[in-house]
């Protein structure tokens, strides 16, 4: 059955993957191959991939933007955080680290540093999504402060039906669906 509303995929591409010479025309290929339209394409890239060359890694993630691929930073707040390449580079989504959501209300500091890495990101214009959301509260406080999506098993965990678990997780979370 077709979803009433598109789903973006995104897919991990290690730091390893995405030095290939290759990796657009792969992508390219991929999206070719199967139809999947490229703005429901979503390549999550962690930090690492700017360690080297980052004006090489700058035009890779050109091109594929290029594609109509979409770029998110994953894992964003434990790598190598450097801000500094952040304005240069094609990102449209900041996803930040589930560290920063497990226990927030424990520590201000950890507030604190949620609540700056996303009014980072939204000053920039990137979408934020927080990863690792599990309970409702954290739900609560990551909406409260800005967030424009969240991952994590709250909202669903792996399974074999994802389509059919997927529906079933959304219809019960429909305040993130019309956000």
């Amino acid at each position: 059955k077709a979803s009433p509303y598109p789903i973006q995929v995104a897919v991990n591409v290690s730091a390893l993957q995405f030095t290939s010479e290759m990796i657009v025309e792969e992508v390219e290929a991929i999206l070719t191959r199967t139809g999947l339209k490229p703005e429901l394409l979503q390549i999550e890239l962690t930090e690492s991939v700017m360690i080297g060359s980052l004006n090489q890694a700058a035009m890779k993630m050109t091109r594929l933007g290029s594609l109509g691929v979409t770029l998110a930073i994953d894992d964003f707040g434990t790598g190598y955080s450097c801000l500094g390449y952040l304005p240069g580079l094609p990102f449209s989504t900041l996803k930040i680290d589930r560290t920063f959501i497990r226990n927030p209300h424990s520590s201000s500091e950890g507030l604190t540093m949620l609540r700056s890495m996303i009014e980072l990101g939204k000053k920039m214009g990137l979408r934020v999504i927080v990863e690792g959301v599990e309970v409702e509260s954290q739900l609560d406080t990551v909406l409260e402060l800005g967030a424009d999506d969240v991952q994590g098993f709250l909202l669903g965990r792996p399974s074999s039906t994802p389509r059919t678990q997927l529906a079933e997780n959304l219809a019960g979370h429909n305040t993130i669906l019309n956000k």
